[in-house]
């Protein structure tokens, strides 16, 4: 096909018509090419029906060179540009278009034309035929693009490929093999270069015969096979794939290997490593066992072997239960679940039956071991023999028990004659004397009677913070009336031993979140110490701060000091430091480690400083701040204590005698009654006139509590107000006081202001 267009040749003044004209319009109308005649002008003067038919035109429709409007606008000026030039030069023309066929879809021609010329030679234009090439163009093109994939995979793989023919002996036998084509990678991992062409004993002489015979039989039969190539001594091995390509004649192979020496090496190092697993896994004093991932036991050691006298058969899957003891099966295979279901590692504690039949405590674990991914591939679990360990903590918590059992008897046995002698006291300071002998020993023992109740409740109280059981009452508190409170308190026996006492508190409040009495408890403590360990004319100091989020106590002395090597040990229970140079102080070490106790429940911490002997020491206790509270509700005051009639059941003889007389100057009435019974019997003869019991806990046959019990189970009894009078101070103690029905719990020693506080409370009428 072509068309009109610049350049076009001037048109013949005759037109010359070759004979034979209408036997060639029959041929062309016949063929199933496109066919189309352009005079010497360019000039298009016939096409055949395929033509018309193809384009959907007529023959009249195409004379001129309207065919042009056929041909797709990108590919008409090349097309025409080069269909003039061959008309002008009168030689052959080839070109290629996109025209738009009949039905609307535009397709690929390929077109061809030749010069015809007249008997005398004279040119008389171009006959041409044109042919769809479209479908061709385009297997042509899903061709080309299968080739440049495959070369593109073949060039970038990073496995070796290559492609041999069989080069077989006179005899047919496979003997070597002649390279047609190797990729980038097959250079890479065998070394050998321009290979193509050549045979492989050209490139490896000592090539081993049994290759040859190998790709013979893949060359032969037309069956893939797969080998592995190399060896130690190389340091490389190859997995390989064998398979047959082209015609069976032809006997080729082709290759594709992937080097594996890495993974061959990192093989050959997990089997090295299994194999110390294992040699150490059944020679250490464990059980141990894996699971795949779904908790089912694969594989155990020799030591759970040796143990339980079973066999891997028999422990496989869930079989290991059968050593577990019958009541904790179903717990602890609950609790295994759970874990393989989650993830989550799992541990445990329960006896495992040993060959003998006799069952020890294990500590067992299982930990999930995840791929790359995360995903769990299998559980290895542990299982350790707590056995000993079981009974020596059993054996610790009896003796605790039996320690706490001691040390609460011991507080009650030394509180009732304590109470005796605190109750005297008192009983004397309330008696008028004008001997100042008497005044001198009231005070010694006063004193040192509060000294020995510090000491039985520091003894006791280090015991219940060692086990977690003390309680606090906390409450929003000015810090700034704890450490006047304290000071107030100790300033009198701070200026007899000759010692200045200093306080230096913000004017603004400090607010803390605490328990005032243990707060309170601290403080003493510390200034306790600091009194102690310092002689006149020296300086005990307390100052108070705010500082960031933190409420500061710091107490400071002249004192002795501290070694620095020592400061970690001050806090231990019965520690005494420097207690050569203050022997005469006395004190069982118990004040500070009491005090780091109390502190810590508060969520604070308390820190011992000192440069060294003779330098003093600074004691910090740092305790969270907490925001202001309401205005607190003015203090109420209750009403004048009334004299009442008091039952008192007691069988210490001087405890209760004592007691008596300092609740008869407070003008009570009391009855005594030494038994539990006598106490009832008392009490049903006067139930009228008793408002108040107080009785003690441990009373011989009835206790306490049996009292306690009888009078809440008596319908005429059951309101009369109870009040334990106990040495037993724990808060198990309260509690059983409690529930055995009584109001109040007082220990021994206990003072007037204490109880006087209790008789108000149960017995006050409203005005």
């Amino acid at each position: 096909m072509s068309g009109p267009g610049k350049g076009r040749l001037p048109r013949p003044t005759a037109e010359l018509v070759p004979e034979g004209e209408s036997l060639f319009r029959e041929m062309a109308n016949g063929l199933p090419l496109i066919v189309w005649v352009h005079d010497a002008a360019g000039e298009q003067v016939m096409v055949n029906d395929t033509f018309c038919e193809f384009f959907g035109v007529s023959r009249e429709e195409m004379k001129g060179g309207r065919w042009q409007v056929l041909m797709h606008p990108e590919d008409a000026e090349a097309y025409t540009s080069e269909f003039l030039a061959c008309v002008r030069e009168q030689r052959p023309f080839r070109g290629e278009a996109r025209v738009k066929r009949a039905d609307g879809q535009w397709r690929r021609i390929e077109s061809w034309a030749r010069p015809r010329f007249s008997e005398s030679g004279e040119f008389h234009g171009m006959v041409g035929t044109s042919a769809d090439i479209t479908d061709r163009k385009h297997s042509q093109e899903a061709r080309e693009h299968a080739e440049q994939r495959y070369r593109a995979l073949f060039e970038s793989i990073e496995q070796g490929f290559c492609v041999f023919e069989m080069i077989f002996d006179a005899a047919g036998r496979p003997v070597d093999y002649r390279f047609l084509e190797t990729n980038p990678a097959f250079e890479r991992h065998t070394g050998l270069v321009d290979a193509v062409g050549k045979t492989a004993l050209e490139l490896v002489p000592d090539l081993e015969p049994e290759w040859p015979e190998a790709y013979g039989r893949v060359a032969m039969t037309g069956q893939p096979e797969q080998f592995v190539q190399g060896s130690d001594a190389m340091g490389r091995w190859f997995e390989v794939a064998a398979s047959r390509v082209g015609r069976p004649e032809e006997r080729r192979v082709a290759l594709l290997f992937t080097d594996i020496s890495e993974r061959r090496r990192t093989e050959q190092a997990l089997r090295a490593s299994e194999h110390k697993f294992r040699t150490l896994a059944d020679n250490i004093s464990q059980l141990v066992w894996m699971a795949d991932e779904h908790g089912a036991a694969f594989w155990f050691n020799h030591r759970w072997h040796e143990y339980t006298g079973a066999t891997l058969d028999e422990m496989r899957g869930s079989g290991w239960e059968k050593v577990l003891h019958p009541d904790d099966v179903a717990r602890v295979s609950a609790r295994m679940q759970r874990s393989w279901d989650t993830g989550e590692p799992w541990e445990d504690t329960f006896p495992l039956r040993g060959s003998d039949g006799q069952y020890r405590w294990f500590l067992s674990r299982a930990l999930p071991i995840r791929d790359s991914d995360g995903t769990i591939v299998r559980w290895f679990g542990t299982s350790t023999d707590v056995t000993e360990q079981r009974n020596a903590e059993e054996r610790l918590r009896e003796s605790d028990r039996r320690k706490d059992e001691y040390l609460a008897m011991l507080g009650h046995e030394l509180r009732n004659p304590l109470a005796a002698i605190r109750t005297a006291t008192e009983l004397l300071a309330l008696t008028e004397c004008n001997d100042p002998r008497v005044d001198r020993a009231v005070g010694v023992l006063s004193r040192q009677s509060e000294h020995v109740a510090r000491l039985i409740d520091g003894l006791l109280e280090v015991s219940r913070i060692a086990r977690g059981k003390i309680g606090l009452r906390l409450v929003t508190l000015d810090l700034r009336s704890i450490c006047e409170q304290v000071l107030d308190d100790r300033r009198e026996l701070v200026h007899a031993r000759g010692l200045a006492l200093e306080l230096d508190v913000p004017d603004e409040p400090v607010w803390v979140r605490a328990d005032p009495v243990r707060l309170a408890q601290v403080l003493d403590n510390l200034v306790g110490n600091a009194l102690k360990f310092t002689s006149a004319p020296g300086r005990i100091a307390v100052v108070l701060r705010a500082e960031h989020d933190r409420a500061v106590v710091r107490v400071q002395d002249t004192g002795i000091g501290i070694r620095p090597d020592r400061l970690v040990r001050i806090f231990d229970p019965f520690h005494q430091e420097g207690q050569d140079a203050a022997r005469d102080r006395g004190g069982l070490g118990l004040g500070l480690a009491l005090s780091k106790g109390l502190v810590e429940l508060h969520g604070g911490a308390i820190e011992a400083r000192s440069e060294g002997l003779g330098t003093g020491t600074e004691l910090d206790v740092r305790l969270p701040l907490a925001p202001a509270p309401p205005h607190p509700a003015p203090h109420e005051r209750d009403d004048e204590l009334a004299a009442r009639r008091i039952l008192l059941v007691e069988d210490h003889a001087d405890a209760a005698q004592m007691l008596v007389e300092l609740l008869a100057l407070q003008g009570h009435q009391v009855t005594i009654a030494s038994t539990g019974r006598e106490a009832l019997d008392a009490l049903r003869r006067e139930r009228a006139s008793i408002g108040i019991v107080l009785c003690d806990i441990g009373l011989p046959g009835m206790s306490g509590y049996d009292v306690a019990r009888a009078i809440r189970a008596d319908a005429d009894l059951r309101n009369v107000p109870l009040v334990a009078l106990t040495g037993y101070g724990q808060p198990e103690d309260r509690e059983r006081t409690a529930e055995a029905g009584f109001d109040a719990h007082l220990i021994k020693p206990v003072t007037v202001a204490a109880l006087t506080t209790v008789i108000r409370r149960l017995t006050h009428e409203p005005a």
